[in-house]
């Protein structure tokens, strides 16, 4: 029961480290097959691509690479607009763009908290564009939202 229980623990301890070597090996490969894919499955996979500039970006703020970070933060932030653009154009995917970009948004959020005072701004400042991102997205669906008087 006990060694069942270590292989469990050792086995959720590697996998997000796993996921950061496959994220670095695909990603390239994740942006050429976005970019020759179309509609709702080229939306989602530009989220993809966004959620794995920002696990990147990650990485190289743990590894004291901090200019390396922002640069994958602004290409999160740049491949988020692609996929609200597609999105929006093909009304294919527009909940499932809107929930990926939300949950890159709340990812990049944690991560900021973790920095340095001096690089959280821009990533700050990212956080406020994704959740714009979300926003346009809601609004695609459901209309503008409408004030109370």
């Amino acid at each position: 029961m006990r060694a069942r229980l270590l292989r469990s623990s050792a086995v959720l301890l590697l996998a997000p480290l796993a996921c950061l070597a496959l994220v670095g090996e695909t990603l390239e490969e994740l942006k050429a097959e976005a970019a020759a894919a179309s509609g709702g499955k080229q939306a989602m996979l530009y989220t993809q691509v966004a959620r794995a500039e920002v696990e990147l970006a990650n990485q190289h703020f743990t590894d004291g690479k901090v200019e390396e970070g922002h640069a994958a933060v602004r290409d999160a932030v740049a491949y988020a607009e692609k996929a609200r653009d597609v999105a929006r154009t093909s009304k294919k995917k527009l909940k499932q763009t809107e929930m990926a970009i939300g949950k890159t948004a709340r990812r990049l959020n944690d991560i900021g908290k973790t920095l340095a005072i001096d690089d959280r701004p821009a990533v700050e400042q990212a956080v406020k564009e994704l959740e714009q991102i979300q926003d346009q997205l809601l609004e695609a669906m459901f209309g503008p939202a409408k004030r109370k008087p």
